[in-house]
C-alpha cells in the first residue's frame, strides 16, 4: 500500500471523527477542520516533488551501482518507421535503453513494441 493511500486514510478518518465531535459531543472551531486539511495537502505537495519518496507509486530514481553510467530514454514511440533502426544501432554497440512510449502507439506497433521487450530494453510509459 503506497503512503499516499494510508496518509488519505488517515486524514479522512481524522475528519470523520472531528465531524461525529462536532455533532455529537462539542462545537469545533473552523481551525479544527483547516489544520489537518492544510497539513495534508503540504504532504501531498511534498510526496509530489519528491519522486524518491516513493508517495504515489514506486519509482526508481538512482541505480545501485559503482560505474558510472548513463541513461539513454526514446520518447514518443514506439514508431515502426523509427523504432527498428534505433534497436539496430543499440544492438550493434550492445547497448540498452528505456523507450517511453504512449499507450495507443503500443496497440497500433504491438510487434515493434515486443521486438523492443525481446532485445532486453525496458518501455516506460
Amino acid at each position: 500500500m503506497s503512503a499516499f493511500v494510508i496518509s488519505r486514510f488517515i486524514y479522512l478518518t481524522l475528519l470523520l471523527l472531528l465531524v461525529l465531535t462536532d455533532i455529537c459531543f462539542v462545537s469545533l472551531s473552523f481551525w479544527f477542520y483547516l489544520l489537518p486539511s492544510l497539513l495534508f495537502i503540504v504532504l501531498i505537495a511534498f510526496g509530489s516533488a519528491n519522486m524518491r519518496f516513493n508517495f504515489f507509486v514506486k519509482a526508481q530514481t538512482a541505480l545501485p551501482t559503482d560505474q558510472k553510467v548513463i541513461a539513454l530514454t526514446f520518447d514518443d514511440g514506439p514508431s515502426p518507421e523509427y523504432t527498428p533502426a534505433v534497436l539496430e544501432v543499440l544492438d550493434k554497440y550492445d547497448v540498452k535503453a528505456t523507450f517511453f512510449c504512449i499507450g495507443h502507439k503500443i496497440e497500433e506497433h504491438k510487434a515493434s513494441a515486443k521486438n523492443i521487450l525481446e532485445k532486453g530494453h525496458a518501455i516506460g510509459n
